[in-house]
């Protein structure tokens, strides 16, 4: 998405020049809200944000009703550094913290992410004590693995 910010015309010669000023917004393509139910540490309506390493990004705004309450700022982005999308605790520029991530890279928007989701951290705990499938059976330091239901609400 752009908007026109402004145009000038150069009258001082007999060629005008025009001149626009453009405030891109929005470069990658993405839903403007999201909707994520699989593990309740991740649950939530997500409204994007922006942009973060040339993917769009999105922040929980709102739990899902009959959600166990998860708390806690969480984002979902594309972290480039660690190749994966991935949910992230707290704000900020930091993409470490990572509560639950993806490894695939082809997928441009959250949305069309394929196959299981790792857990990490708190949300491997709470998913492993819920019997999430069969990884989370055989216990967290294993790795436990959730299939997650990404929907569009918004535009994209």
């Amino acid at each position: 998405a752009w908007e026109l910010v402004s145009s000038a015309s150069d009258s001082t010669s007999s060629r005008a020049h025009e001149l626009f000023q453009v405030r891109i917004s929005h470069l990658a393509v993405g839903a403007a809200r999201l909707s994520v139910r699989g593990v309740h540490s991740v649950d939530g309506l997500y409204d994007r944000t922006g942009e973060f390493d040339g993917r769009p990004a999105y922040q929980r705004t709102e739990l899902l009703p009959g959600s166990p309450g998860a708390t806690g700022e969480l984002r979902l982005l594309y972290s480039n550094l660690h190749g994966d999308w991935r949910f992230v605790e707290g704000g900020g520029e930091g993409v470490s913290r990572a509560v639950a991530f993806s490894p695939d890279v082809r997928a441009a928007k959250p949305e069309q992410v394929a196959g299981p989701w790792q857990l990490s951290g708190h949300a491997a705990v709470a998913a492993a004590g819920a019997g999430a499938g069969a990884a989370g059976a055989a216990g967290v330091g294993a790795g436990v693995e959730a299939e997650l239901a990404i929907v569009a609400l918004g535009a994209s």
